[in-house]
């Protein structure tokens, strides 16, 4: 999830999507933006993403939290 995407952001967009009564709203999402500080990691937490993602992509650290997550569904 993009955290700046206009209109509606990743944090107002992610707590939409968690507040739904439906099974997609546990689906794993991962704030994804080049601030990477401790604070925006917290924020992340309490609107209820599961990680987050630096930009530049490091494609090995999203196949770690892809699958850490797939492994904690099981």
């Amino acid at each position: 999830m993009d955290i700046q995407i206009p209109i509606m952001d990743g944090w107002e967009a992610t707590k939409v999507i968690r507040k739904r009564p439906k099974v997609d709203a546990n689906l794993p999402i991962f704030a994804m933006s080049a601030n990477a500080f401790l604070e925006d990691q917290r924020r992340l937490l309490e609107v209820g993403m599961n990680g987050h993602i630096n930009k530049p992509v490091d494609y090995d650290e999203v196949r770690r939290l892809i699958g850490e997550q797939m492994y904690l569904r099981k």
